[in-house]
């Protein structure tokens, strides 16, 4: 596949910012509240997580069109995709690759039900015709189809043999664990962040590298460059992303039962489609119109409009969405772990599952967070006490600053402009970030 650079799109900016770790703005009591960061994982280990992927690349595809730019991603990762997809295959026995394949392929059904279907708004129509052209070059940059035929040959599911498209699909039904926070400083601005976090199984990483990466998408009111954390293995939007000034959206795993329905498309679609929309619609409306799902999510998002800044958050599972919005009372914040919100709720009732010891845990992390976040909105610079929460080494395994975190990300966004930092690993030191400012255009 031959590709072109079509033209030359606006593009960010990042540089390599170094930032003082002191954070003189903080108030007197969220000082004291930080001193907690000094227990937790021994520093080695922290050092070590910190820097065993290295720093984090950004790749800028914006000068592609946005179908030529996923081929190049595939082209990127290829490599890792290959070792990763045969570490799964072979943790699956034949009556569970068999399953997998058949599920891939209802799942791929089930997106191109919704292309087909009336019934969903013509702009989210459009983006599923999207997605669809975009996993498609992915698959072909990551040359699926021959890891197919080298690894698969022969097998046969349900008659057909194993395609490219099956192991894309499949791909795509994986999730990720993280937390995800939003704080309003004022009416006119919000502070959103994020721990994008992955245990790596012995033998099985999902990652060879740490990479950001930019793309060109079009909009109503002219083309626009996103910028998204990658797992190699998936397409972006399913970790956290942005889309300049004016959006941003994070992504955090709710542990829920597997979907036995046929018509159900992977949550990590949604995410893609979410992303690709960007500030145009609320994400409420376009989850609920593409339901049900395969797995679960909990999906944050913070957008500008013409005189305020707003955030929500969607939980979703099987054919059900809970939303629920950031209020405008400064200092108001929601925060997501891998729990649905409301333990009580019909959603989670009927679709969580989730054993007793790690719910204890995670309901610890958002104990101490909600502690945390009642010093932060009393301090003169909330921002700051978001960075430093992130060093926190409280809580072990389950500490904003643990083992498993592959990047932390920060971003402000206000009426007038917007800023985000993105750091490599655990938080244990922010000497070096990928930064972005924009003004009031974003």
């Amino acid at each position: 596949m031959r590709l072109a650079c079509l033209w030359a799109a606006p593009r960010e900016k990042p540089r390599l910012q170094a930032v003082h770790q002191g954070h003189p703005g903080c108030s007197h009591s969220l000082r004291q509240g930080a001193a907690l960061t000094a227990r937790g994982l021994p520093p080695p280990e922290l050092e070590a997580a910190k820097t065993s992927l290295g720093p984090i690349h950004h790749l800028d595809l914006s000068s592609f069109d946005i179908v030529a730019a996923h081929h190049e991603l595939g082209a990127e990762v290829r490599n890792h995709v290959e070792t990763f997809l045969l570490a799964r295959l072979g943790s699956l026995d034949r009556t569970q690759l068999l399953r997998q394949v058949q599920r891939a392929r209802q799942s791929r059904s089930a997106i191109l039900h919704r292309l087909r279907s009336r019934a969903i708004d013509g702009r989210i129509r459009s983006a599923v015709r999207a997605y669809l052209h975009c996993l498609s070059a992915w698959t072909s940059g990551a040359q699926l189809e021959s890891i197919a035929r080298r690894n698969l040959k022969g097998l046969l599911v349900d008659g057909l043999p194993v395609s490219a498209d099956d192991l894309a699909i499949f791909l795509q039904d994986e999730e990720a664990g993280c937390q995800t926070g939003v704080l309003r400083e004022d009416e006119r601005s919000i502070i959103m962040w994020h721990t994008e976090e992955s245990g790596e199984p012995p033998g099985c990483s999902r990652f060879d590298k740490l990479r950001l990466a930019s793309f060109r998408v079009p909009g109503r009111g002219g083309p626009r460059v996103i910028t998204a954390f990658i797992y190699p293995d998936l397409l972006p939007g399913s970790a956290f992303a942005w889309s300049g000034g004016d959006f941003v959206q994070a992504v955090d795993t709710l542990h829920v039962r597997p979907s036995d329905t046929p018509s159900a498309i992977p949550v990590n679609a949604v995410t893609w489609l979410r992303l690709f929309l960007g500030g145009d619609g609320a994400s409420a409306g376009i989850v609920r119109a593409l339901a049900p799902f395969s797995g679960g999510y909990a999906l944050t998002s913070v957008y500008r409009t013409a005189s305020s800044v707003h955030a929500d958050k969607v939980e979703f599972a099987a054919g059900m969405a809970e939303s629920s919005a950031l209020p405008e009372t400064p200092g108001s914040a929601l925060f997501q772990v891998n729990l649905f919100s409301d333990p009580a709720s019909k959603i989670a009732l009927e679709n969580e599952v989730i054993d007793v010891e790690r719910r204890r845990l995670l309901e610890r992390r958002i104990a101490r967070t909600q502690r945390t976040l009642r010093m932060i909105a009393r301090s003169t610079d909330m921002r700051s006490g978001i960075s430093r929460m992130l060093a926190s080494r409280v809580g072990g395994g389950y500490a904003y600053c643990n083992e498993s975190v592959k990047a932390t990300i920060i971003y402000r966004m206000s009426v007038e402009d917007a800023s985000v930092r993105v750091g490599a690993g655990p938080a244990i030191r922010q000497d070096q970030l990928y930064a972005v400012d924009w003004g009031h255009t974003g």
